[in-house]
């Protein structure tokens, strides 16, 4: 099995999303602010991998926060997290502190299917950068479409460097953001969570 194979949109993902969703806001509670789908799975008529990308909103990540995750993760069947940082967009001269995240990935045996967890800082460029691609790319059928066709192209030629895969792509989602802020400051666009 290839390690990047992008898969039609599925109508289960929304569902698979509320279990997962469900599942976190039992385990964690209070400690994160709010739990949304993000990729390309929360966007109608997009397909993707076959996972459920999510985004946990925290107030500040620290070494404290990490271990109180993982804690309560790991005791509701979760992987631990690690420290990550998001890719860069050209000329950002934001702190690097914007684009730093924990993330785990993997299966939970109470679900069947895959998750990617995301957890950012609210207000951060990587936190509004997740939202708004989403939100953009569901305003916006063309965009969505051309952004599942480059998905499709670059499965087939690289479907075991998943790396090089994101490489590609991230630069292509840059552009798509180059529209998106534009489309959020033209509607008065504002973030809204799933708290």
């Amino acid at each position: 099995m290839a390690d990047v194979e992008i898969v039609p949109y599925n109508p289960e993902w929304p569902k698979w999303f509320s279990e997962a969703r469900e599942l976190l806001r039992q385990s964690l509670g209070t400690s994160v602010m709010a739990i949304d789908h993000i990729g390309s799975t929360s966007v109608p008529g997009l397909g993707s991998k076959n996972r459920i990308d999510m985004l946990l909103t925290v107030g500040e990540i620290n070494e404290l926060l990490k271990q109180k995750l993982d804690e309560k993760l790991t005791a509701a069947g979760f992987q631990k997290t690690r420290y990550e940082t998001d890719h860069r967009p050209p000329g950002d001269t934001s702190p690097a502190e914007n684009w730093k995240k924990l993330y785990l990935s993997g299966t939970n045996s109470s679900l069947s299917f895959r998750t990617n967890i995301h957890i950012r800082t609210r207000g951060m460029a990587n936190h509004t950068y997740a939202i708004l691609f989403r939100d953009y790319l569901r305003a916006h059928p063309l965009a969505r479409d051309a952004y599942y066709d480059l998905k499709i192209r670059l499965a087939a030629i690289l479907p075991n460097s998943p790396d090089t895969y994101s490489d590609i792509k991230d630069p292509a989602c840059d552009l798509i953001m180059v529209a998106a802020y534009a489309w959020a400051k033209q509607t008065g666009w504002s973030m809204k969570l799933l708290e």
